[in-house]
């Protein structure tokens, strides 16, 4: 495939290239590497990639460790990381928190491909208790 103009579509395809072929990296280092969006333009573009520490100290994910501490100032439970709840039609797993995005504080991952989400406390907490299913 030959890319001629750096729009949406393009960004999508070679910024999930560059994760695929950073997987042995991230492996090697004990990181993680997701997209972090990037600059379009008509010849030329920026693809930025977020890198975090897989494992914080006790074994646990930074995320989780970050999710447990803030959970409850979301009104969920430290135990509410990794849950998975129903909603627009997909399955989600809770997956962090970004205490710094008042509006939408929670991230889900859907499960089909793995893409994160960011969502209002209200629709987790609502979709959670609608959803039964096993985390």
């Amino acid at each position: 495939m030959t890319i001629k103009t750096i729009g949406r579509t393009e960004h999508r395809i070679i910024s999930a290239a560059m994760l695929a072929a950073l997987t042995k990296v991230a492996d090697d280092f004990g990181v993680t590497f997701s997209d972090a969006g990037g600059v379009l333009g008509d010849r030329e573009g920026i693809v930025k990639l977020k890198v975090a520490v897989k494992i914080a100290p006790g074994g646990k994910s930074v995320r989780q460790t970050e999710f447990e501490k803030y959970a409850a100032y979301f009104g969920l439970k430290a135990e509410d990381f990794g849950k998975v709840f129903r909603a627009q039609g997909n399955l989600y797993r809770i997956s962090g928190v970004k205490i710094d995005a008042p509006k939408f504080p929670l991230l889900a991952d859907r499960c089909s491909d793995g893409k994160t989400f960011k969502w209002p406390s209200a629709t987790v907490i609502n979709a959670l208790a609608a959803t039964k299913i096993a985390a």
